[in-house]
């Protein structure tokens, strides 16, 4: 008897555990989502009242070699918070370090999984801090357009909803086979054949995503790093390269400042044929795009990017057919972020941060005003979420303070009030999880030009979580994190919070569980 039992518990424990991750919000791009929120909706663990609890600290640090490129470092690790591979059962965080390798860690137990190294070459003699050359990007895994739903309340208007309740007779649905799809012919062209699973989160496979400085492509198995298809060609050499995102069968990523000679823009890999567009076209004028992420996608899969000039154009998905940017403000007031997608009473909003410290938000199909309100100093990043209540919030990094503003109705149209502000010496771009608002000084010091007096002149970094209703400050780091941080810097997980520092480390903070 229990040799016919055992089986059957592990195929049931296994799909109880294949349930877990199918409603898992991983942490899968920059910015948590496509529409780059920050706003991670799913944690049992971590809430307001028990953060506040001295069982909440650093769980653990790990430190890879790095040789840092002007101040670019390390970017903020992808997660993959369950996965059954040859080890066993597994938690990973995918991460990269300027000089070319990509690490996967297991982020329960703190251990190296795996690492690669998937560029190599000396720094170059003419880097600046906006252009440091080696991988700049976060990695990804896919990920899909639509707003993710929260993790109260059930799905959200905008999402049907579903029920786990099989037919009368027919068994409990988590129990049923899925329908395998029809075999594919002999005869397909070889490209669709490989190039199908690379972005379909349905396809079986699990796979990580890197975009290097010689504008390659990489496709990586999470379970143990190793390569899936021949890296394929997206964008120019030199590059350098944002906001890596993989929907379905297409890759997007922006690039920023001019490096290499490449023009700033947004450009679109199809995995399939391995086509590249870009947006501005060949022969229109240039864009100069701006923030941590280069652009946001709206829930119907457009990319909206704003300009540092002030302009804002949402794009065809795919394509990059744009549409006639509008302007918010009068000429002379730039754009200080990347366009930050809200869901608003239904409908997509994009709101950003200007110049003269302003922060507005207008429909994103851009058919009606703008509702602006002016901030203590220009924003550098901005988050979004939702509370238990309905009510929207917008966060706005600047360099001084964390400021949260409420989203109301005002006469039929959005509006912005000033719900709280707390003051953090040049912060991270916030995050929110799961009601908490984790916000970190980031220790750097920006006053300078010169990457090693920035580097002499910065300090350790510390997090906070505060209330995300209030501002209420729940917990601080004190003197953990021993370097500095720089770029977008802070992810999450299920149970953790992640802050990559400057030095090359990798901080968990969160709650002990034994092992």
């Amino acid at each position: 008897m229990r040799g016919l039992l055992s089986p059957a518990l592990f195929c049931l424990s296994t799909l109880a555990l294949g349930g877990i991750a199918a409603q898992a919000q991983d942490w899968r791009t920059a910015g948590f989502d496509a529409q780059r929120s920050q706003w991670m909706r799913s944690n049992g663990e971590i809430a307001p009242d028990t953060v506040k609890s001295p069982d909440f600290e650093l769980l653990w640090k790990v430190q890879v070699k790095n040789e840092p490129r002007q101040m670019s470092a390390m970017t903020p690790p992808i997660l993959l918070e369950r996965i059954v591979g040859y080890r066993g059962f597994r938690a990973l965080g995918f991460f990269g370090t300027s000089d070319g390798h990509i690490y996967a860690v297991d982020t329960d137990l703190a251990r190296m999984e795996w690492k690669r190294r998937i560029e190599s070459g000396p720094i170059s003699s003419d880097a600046t801090i906006a252009c440091p050359g080696g991988l700049t990007s976060t990695m990804a895994r896919p990920t899909r357009y639509e707003f993710p739903p929260p993790s109260f309340g059930g799905r959200g208007r905008r999402t049907a909803a579903t029920s786990a309740v099989g037919q009368p007779k027919a068994g409990a649905v988590t129990l049923q086979p899925r329908e395998r799809p029809a075999p594919r012919s002999a005869e397909e062209p070889t490209s669709a054949r490989v190039g199908r699973p690379l972005g379909n989160p349905n396809s079986g496979l699990s796979l990580v995503y890197a975009v290097t400085s010689d504008g390659m492509f990489h496709s990586f198995h999470t379970s143990n790093g190793a390569t899936h298809v021949a890296p394929i060609p997206f964008l120019p050499p030199n590059a350098h390269a944002l906001g890596l995102i993989v929907i379905d069968d297409t890759a997007y990523a922006a690039t920023v400042n001019g490096c290499g000679g490449v023009p700033d823009g947004v450009w679109a890999l199809n995995m399939e044929t391995k086509e590249v567009t870009q947006w501005p076209k060949a022969g229109n004028p240039t864009a100069s795009l701006t923030g941590l992420f280069g652009f946001a996608m709206g829930s119907d899969g457009k990319p909206h990017a704003g300009d540092k000039s002030g302009a804002i154009s949402v794009l065809e998905p795919k394509s990059l057919g744009s549409n006639r940017p509008i302007r918010v403000l009068p000429e002379g007031v730039g754009l200080t972020t990347t366009p930050v997608v809200v869901d608003f009473n239904d409908r997509d909003y994009m709101a950003v941060g200007w110049g003269d410290g302003s922060v507005s938000i207008t429909a994103a199909d851009i058919q009606s005003p703008a509702a602006t309100v002016k901030g203590s100093s220009p924003a550098n990043g901005l988050a979004t979420w939702k509370d238990e209540q309905g009510t929207t919030w917008l966060l706005a990094s600047t360099e001084t303070s964390v400021d949260a503003y409420k989203i109301v109705e005002s006469a039929g149209a959005p509006a912005l009030e000033l719900g709280w502000t707390k003051a953090i010496a040049a912060p991270l771009p916030p995050m929110i999880v799961n009601g908490v608002v984790f916000a970190a000084a980031s220790g750097e010091f920006r006053g300078s030009d010169n990457a090693a007096e920035r580097v002499r002149r910065s300090t350790r970094a510390t997090l906070y979580a505060l209330n995300g209703e209030t501002g209420a400050e729940l917990w601080n780091s004190g003197d953990a994190i021993k370097s500095f941080s720089t770029g977008a810097g802070l992810s999450a997980g299920n149970l953790n919070i992640y802050v990559s520092t400057y030095d090359g480390t990798l901080y968990a903070f969160g709650f002990p569980m034994e092992h």
